[in-house]
Order: C-alpha cells, then structure tokens, then sequence
C-alpha cells in the first residue's frame, strides 16, 4: 500500500502556496479551523491511466482508496485533494470524466452502460469525502462545463449563416440528452438542440466539423472567439441551462459535501456565466474555493 501511495504523489500535480484560507475540522462548530499563516497544499488525487493496464489494481476503485488513504494523506501535508470529474460521462466506466454526458449521476444510475463511474459509485465518493474531512482535508470537484458529449438522440437542426462549416444547411446533430436513467431524480430538466450554440459532428452525413446553429452566436468569452472546444457546445445565454448547472453546483457543495471547484478549460465558457455561478454558490455556501484552467495566459 505504501508503494501506491508514494507512486501517485509521484505523477500528481501539487500546488503548494499560501491561500490563507480554513482546513475543514468536523469537530468545529461551523467545521472550519482558521488558519491564515498555514501553508496549505492540493493534491492531484489522480491521472489519466488510473486503474488501467499494468497500473496498480486498487487505483481501479479511486474513492475507496482514498478512505483507505486519507489518514496518509494528511499526516504528510496535503490539506486539499483534487478529484477528476465524478459524474458521468460519454464513455461509462473507462471514461476518465471530462466527456461530460449527466452532472446530477454521480455513480448512481444505470447510464452509458454502467452504475459506476471509472473511480466507484455515488455512496462511495460520499464515504470518501467523509474520510478526508475527517483527517482535515478538504475536496475539490473538477468541473466540466464547457460542453456535452453522448446525445441520448439526434435532433434536426438549421445551421447559421454565420456558422463555420455548412452556413445555411441542415445537420443531424447529437443534442437530445433525456437522461433515461435517472429518471428526473435530482433534476427534470432534458436538455435539446437550443441549449447548445453548436457541434462538431453531423451525424447525417458523417462529416466532422465547426457547426454553428441558426439564431445562435458563440459565447462571450475573456478569449475573444475562443468559445468553441468540442462536443456539444453549452449555450450559457439559455437561462434554463443556467438554473440547471447553478442548482447543480449548489447540490455538490450543500447536499454531496464538497468543498470547492476546480473549473475546466473556462477560455471557452461564457465569462458572464462563470462571475454568475462563482457568485451564486458563494451565496449559499460558506465554501469559496475556485480554480481555474487556462493555458497560455501572460501574467
């Protein structure tokens, strides 16, 4: 067991600054222990090839190594872990988490062909949340907002006059995201075609490339005409979309205990929705942390 831990500190990111922030302490009050002149540390609790091929057979299951871990963990420093994105995505249980497919499944229903995600099950990821609270290590959840990817369906769709590839013509594109599964638990919201600005991909004709839908700009971004990335881009104008995401950031902090974000690739999500959601969470929270992605910025 010791090798795996000294193996993953190896391959993980650390970020060791000065945040001046709280280390959670379940024996507290309102569970948090000031400690403004502590230097606190990040772990990168995992990596792309976890549980794959010849890696060690326990990372197959991430939460329940990290309740065995968690005690670990903080006696050598680590005051926070990162954890990859724990709902579910496109590729099911091998799928690393940022083929965003259903938020609200944490590893709870029976979607993209399995129960779990590639890191355990929804009371899993709680039992370990709980382990690492209890040792007086926060947790951060990897965010991934910026697009959607494996369509329940195909939708028929105008493209704009504007839009990169095919302007003006028809694509069958991959947008209608009914979440069968779950069956509105959490959320009844399902998600079409006008919840997106565009795709990459025209199920009609086989054909890759950069499609922008009538009625529909890319959004404003801090990287002027950076909005696209891939997938189903996610239309942060559409203020339906905006409730659902913003309840669902709520539901992770309040309901499933974490303690923070860490938000992906945010050059391509609309700045206006970011400053919104940061906002709102804080609001309902006394939980702040925020990190974000982003390549190449000149600082």
């Amino acid at each position: 067991m010791k090798k795996t831990i000294l193996y993953l500190l190896s391959l993980t990111l650390v970020i060791n600054t000065i945040l001046g922030g709280c280390v959670y302490n379940p024996n507290k009050n309102d569970g948090f222990l000031s400690v403004l002149n502590k230097n606190e540390t990040i772990l990168q609790a995992f990596y792309w090839e976890m549980g794959e091929a010849d890696y060690p057979e326990e990372e197959k299951n991430l939460w329940c190594l990290l309740v065995q871990k968690a005690p670990e963990l903080s006696e050598v420093g680590f005051t926070a872990v990162w954890l990859p994105p724990a709902n579910k995505a496109m590729g099911g249980k091998r799928d690393v988490g940022y083929a965003t497919y259903d938020l609200w499944d944490l590893g709870e229903f029976n979607q993209k062909g399995t129960v779990r995600t590639k890191y355990g099950t929804k009371e899993e990821l709680e039992n370990a949340i709980t382990a690492l609270h209890n040792d007086g290590i926060k947790v951060y959840y990897d965010a991934i907002l910026n697009h959607r990817m494996g369509a329940d369906s195909t939708e028929t769709v105008k493209l704009s006059l504007n839009s990169p590839d095919k302007p003006g013509q028809t694509i069958l594109a991959w947008t209608k995201f009914t979440f069968p599964g779950r069956k509105n638990k959490y959320s009844d919201f399902q998600w079409n075609w006008q919840c997106f600005d565009g795709v990459d991909w025209d199920e009609k004709t086989k054909t890759s490339g950069k499609f922008l839908f009538e009625g529909k700009s890319w959004d404003y971004t801090f990287i002027w005409d950076d909005d696209y990335l891939m997938g189903a881009d996610v239309d942060y104008e559409n203020l339906e979309v905006q409730e659902d995401v913003t309840n669902w950031g709520n539901w992770i902090i309040n309901e499933i205990g974490f303690d923070g974000f860490r938000l992906d690739a945010v050059k391509h999500i609309d700045s206006r929705f970011i400053n919104q959601f940061i906002n709102d969470v804080q609001k309902s929270s006394s939980k702040d942390f925020f990190l974000w992605e982003k390549h190449g910025l000149k600082i």
